[in-house]
């Protein structure tokens, strides 16, 4: 359905690409990496790996949903140092898939897809955790940090679509961003969720300079959460700066016009676009069902990425239409005068949430069975051991 036969023989022309400048990277984590890899044994699969390093937010989120579903009252302090571990857990299991991979002999295309495909899976998960931990509630404060992550994510992977090459800048979200909501984590085990409540002029110790800037910011309410969470938006302003130069080189070089690849970002903001004009035409949605309709964007954008990534290794055309399906429900509802009753704008949000978990979950059987079909592999266990194990 996804893959044509001549996008599983491309399959053969895949070739990893990667350039990290993190120095926490290079001079703290790989070293850890390295050792920490040592704890697996080198009859477990790759991408394996990955997925128990997934499970780790998946559990952090489930203790989320039971312990402050409404993102309004917080969770036990012990709540706020498994998340940390968590996360940490997920960060380490997902840089040693890789060298698990080249350990055993079982790099394949499918191994980044995979990767991939978890990552974007867990940039919602993780916001929805630290909404939790920095007392964020249920809010455009929620939905605005997950655009950003979501933003963020999308323009890497389209950035290696065009490019070939996974850029990792000094600063990038799955290496010091990690690191930080560790430390965010382990502030609210200590001080409570309450902490990122304090204005930013009192932790400062400064006056409050409020007057000189416009009243309409009201910089003077400016809190900790708050300060976070711009940083955040700036971010992909940054990354939209970077991955737009690294893009628009590249295509330079290869002597192709610009306008395609650039046409490439259009999915993104337009399905954001119709996705908070929906939420802000129904209020209800942010107030009292924000967690759900964060899960309905994150599988949307998890579907487009996967589309992108499955794109990437078999050099088939990029994906600019498919994924604007999931957004009929609500673009039905805008359509329909813009406002529906609150108990339908639920409705929506659930029956949107239900059309994207169910194509989102087609496609993964769908590609996965295709590629370990053609490549002759399993996609949880090795299928075929090689005879003499490498050392890491």
């Amino acid at each position: 359905m996804y893959l044509s036969k001549q996008n599983l023989d491309n399959l053969k022309l895949y070739k990893y690409s990667s350039i990290d400048k993190s120095l926490l990277s290079k001079y703290v984590l790989k070293p850890y990496w390295s050792k920490f890899l040592l704890l697996f044994p080198t009859s477990m699969a790759p991408n394996l790996i990955t997925l128990s390093g997934l499970s780790f937010v998946v559990a952090n989120v489930a203790t989320v949903l039971y312990y402050d579903p409404g993102l309004e009252h917080g969770c036990p302090p012990w709540a706020y140092v498994t998340f940390a571990l968590g996360l940490w857990f997920y960060q380490s299991f997902d840089s040693i898939d890789g060298m698990q991979a080249r350990r055993t002999g079982q790099s394949s295309p499918l191994g980044e897809m995979f990767d991939h495909g978890c990552d974007a899976i867990n940039t919602t998960l993780e916001v929805i955790v630290t909404c939790s931990t920095i007392n964020v509630h249920q809010s455009w404060w929620a939905l605005a940090s997950q655009f950003a992550c979501l933003g963020s994510f999308y323009l890497t992977t389209w950035e290696e679509y065009h490019t070939g090459t996974l850029y990792l800048s000094e600063f990038s979200g799955p290496v010091e961003g990690i690191v930080m909501v560790v430390g965010l984590h382990l502030v609210s085990a200590c001080y409570g969720p309450q902490v990122w409540d304090t204005p930013v002029f009192r932790v400062l110790g400064t006056r409050d300079y409020s007057f000189l800037l416009p009243a309409w910011l009201h910089i003077e309410t400016l809190e900790l959460k708050h300060l976070f969470l711009a940083t955040g938006v700036l971010g992909l302003g940054f990354n939209i700066l970077g991955a737009s130069y690294n893009v628009i080189q590249a295509r330079r070089a290869k002597g192709q016009a610009l306008g395609p690849a650039l046409a490439g970002l259009a999915p993104f903001f337009i399905s954001s676009a119709i996705t908070s004009t929906f939420a802000y035409l129904n209020p209800t949605i942010v107030t009292h069902v924000c967690i759900p309709f964060m899960f309905y964007v994150g599988t949307c954008l998890a579907y487009s990425v996967g589309l992108m990534i499955t794109a990437h290794v078999t050099h088939a055309d990029f994906p600019y239409l498919t994924p604007y399906f999931l957004l009929l429900p609500m673009i039905g509802a805008i359509a329909f005068d813009g406002r529906v009753g609150p108990q339908e704008a639920l409705i929506v949000v659930w029956m949107s949430l239900g059309l994207a978990v169910g194509v989102y979950g087609s496609f993964i059987v769908d590609v996965i069975g295709d590629i370990t079909q053609h490549l002759d592999i399993w996609c949880l266990s090795i299928k075929h051991p090689q005879k003499e194990v490498k050392r890491a």
